[in-house]
């Protein structure tokens, strides 16, 4: 229960600190984002990043995946500086909590790298 307790904790932290960080983010990347998610050509990636699904996808698409992913590093490193961790364990953390707060009919990435619908 002890080491279950802090991790608790640590993926509270991340997804409160993501709020503020994505609070910001700019409406238009927002929605081209959500509307990305909810059309399937992109979703959330083990690794804590968002992800292309079939490798390609409209300019406005990549430039909002882009600068989210971008965003969400910058979050991991100030978490993992914070934490003493390293960016690939927040951000895997982070992926691991998004993915299963992903809405139903959405893509997430699954443990072998393939791309499945939430059902």
């Amino acid at each position: 229960m002890t080491k279950i307790f802090p991790r608790f904790f640590l993926v509270v932290f991340i997804i409160a600190a993501f709020g503020m960080a994505f609070s910001a983010q700019a409406d238009a990347t927002a929605d081209v984002i959500a509307k990305a998610k909810i059309d399937r050509v992109i979703g959330e990636r083990t690794d804590g990043y968002i992800g292309v699904i079939n490798g390609t996808a409209s300019a406005d698409i990549e430039r909002a995946v882009r600068e989210t992913n971008i965003k969400r590093k910058a979050v991991y490193g100030d978490l993992a500086r914070a934490r003493n961790a390293t960016i690939e364990v927040i951000a895997a953390l982070t992926g691991e909590k998004l993915i299963t707060r992903t809405p139903k009919g959405q893509m997430v990435m699954d443990a072998n790298g393939n791309w499945r619908a939430v059902p």
